[in-house]
Formats: structure tokens, C-alpha cells, sequence
């Protein structure tokens, strides 16, 4: 096996080791590349990451400033940087998925998002 292969089984593991759970929360996206705000839902979401629906394809790699609000009922904003994954086109649709992870998370946000997770059904 080649190192590349290695380090792809890796992150891989890496990724399942993660709990994601289905989310349907109101985020922000802010591209950092772009002088726009899209307003979505995720679909799910992970200490590493989220997945979420646009209607504006953005290329692998884009990074984003993400914003959305926890539903502790306080409207708390949460904000963290991401970078894209990963795109794809929803099948009969003009909408997109798109694979964003989490960057640089400083340690009170990310026990921000471990509460989140707890909360999540």
C-alpha cells in the first residue's frame, strides 16, 4: 500500500470515527472568495464539519466563514471557518450539497458544537 493510500485510509477512519448526526439547522455562508451571503439548512453535522444544501455552486476549496444559530433557544450564534470538500448536484434539481469542514476551531466553540451534538436526537 502507498503512502497516499495510507494517509487516505486514514482520514478516511478519521472520518467515521466523528459522529454525524442529521441536522436541519438555518446557517450563513459567507464566502470568503465572494461579496454574497447564502442562506441554507444542513443536512448533517459532525465535530469536523457539515453538510449543506445551495442553490450556488462553489468550487472545492472556496472557504467560508459559517454562522449558524443553536437551538438552545437563547439564538446564540456560533462562528466557525470551513473550507469545502467536496460539491455535487442534487439529481433533478438545480440545488447542491456541499461537504464543508470545520478549520482552526478554537477549544469553547468546539465545546460548543460537542453540546450541540449531545442535543441532537
Amino acid at each position: 500500500m502507498s503512502p497516499s493510500q495510507q494517509v487516505q485510509k486514514t482520514d478516511a477512519q478519521e472520518r467515521r470515527l466523528n459522529v454525524r448526526k442529521k441536522a436541519y439547522l438555518p446557517i450563513r455562508l459567507y464566502p470568503h472568495t465572494r461579496a454574497m451571503v447564502m442562506d441554507t439548512l444542513t443536512k448533517d453535522i459532525s465535530l469536523e464539519g457539515i453538510r449543506c444544501i445551495s442553490q450556488t455552486f462553489t468550487p472545492p476549496k472556496t472557504t467560508f466563514r459559517v454562522e449558524f444559530t443553536l437551538p438552545n433557544g437563547n439564538q446564540d450564534v456560533l462562528t466557525v471557518q470551513g473550507q469545502q470538500v467536496w460539491a455535487k448536484q442534487i439529481p433533478d434539481s438545480d440545488q447542491y450539497e456541499l461537504g464543508i469542514a470545520f478549520m482552526d476551531v478554537p477549544r469553547p466553540i468546539r465545546q460548543q458544537i460537542v453540546s450541540l451534538l449531545t442535543e441532537i436526537a
